[in-house]
């Protein structure tokens, strides 16, 4: 049964809470193996093992979890960075995720995988990131070159603010053309330019390659990975829907995998 509750958010939830049983049941490890067994594991799993070029999101993000130690240290930025990471990376330690679900500033994790560098000496510190993002900050390369440490920054490479736009799509039937880059950015251009490591891929060998050099070596590495900008995370597909919905101008296909 659904059912809408109108009131003041504050005093509705101690409402909600003081009703709420001190000690609720909890679930049987019958109920848990028919979850497991009714909801997969992975929405869009052909996806973590595409061999496609430009590459799909979700393999970068599994091959991102195969290469980092279970102790490394991953700061996710704000975007379809999120989406991704969220559903695909499996953190096996604690506090070894972190993500600015506070203002969700963009490229904010571009610079705080530096200080994490610094307060954790010895672990692996990554940063994931989108073209857009990068370029919101970007410069704090030149720091991490500056002091020596071995940041790795992976950026997801679709020329444009990827949530945006296929956000649009999804909610409005069509693109209409703000949100694409004219002229892609060459995150590992600007890398080099900084004195760090740049490297650009865009297939499985050479991501692997570059983040088996970049975590085994000493210089701050920004790997620029151009990714395929037509899969869809199946998350921003139900946002856009219910934003769509509310607007009244619902014109997305149904549930996103690969358009």
């Amino acid at each position: 049964m659904t059912l809408g509750l109108v009131g003041d958010a504050r005093a509705t939830l101690d409402a909600i809470a003081e009703a709420l049983p001190a000690d609720p049941p909890r679930a049987t490890p019958e109920a848990l193996v028919s979850l497991a067994r009714e909801v997969p594991r992975w929405e869009q799993p052909e996806q973590r093992v595409s061999e496609a070029s430009p590459l799909s999101p979700p393999r970068v993000i599994t091959e991102l979890r195969a290469a980092l130690p279970d102790d490394g240290l991953l700061f996710v930025d704000t975007g379809n960075s999120n989406l991704w990471a969220g559903h695909h990376f499996e953190a096996r330690r604690p506090g070894t995720y972190f993500s600015d679900m506070g203002l969700a500033a963009m490229g904010s994790a571009v610079a705080g995988v530096i200080g994490a560098a610094l307060a954790a000496p010895g672990r692996r510190a990554m940063a994931l990131t989108g073209d857009a993002a990068f370029a919101m900050h970007g410069f704090e390369v030149h720091t991490a070159v500056e002091l020596g440490v071995p940041v790795t920054w992976v950026v997801l490479d679709n020329a444009g603010h990827g949530m945006i736009q296929q956000g649009e799509q999804l909610a409005f039937g069509g693109d209409a053309g703000f949100y694409g880059f004219h002229r892609r950015i060459d995150a590992a251009a600007v890398a080099r330019g900084f004195g760090a490591v740049g490297v650009d891929v865009d297939d499985v060998p050479s991501l692997q390659a570059a983040l088996r050099e970049a975590l085994a070596g000493s210089q701050p590495t920004v790997i620029n990975v151009r990714v395929d900008p037509t899969v869809m995370a199946p998350t921003l597909a139900r946002r856009a829907r219910a934003v769509a919905e509310f607007f009244g101008t619902d014109r997305s296909p149904g549930p996103a995998g690969a358009a």
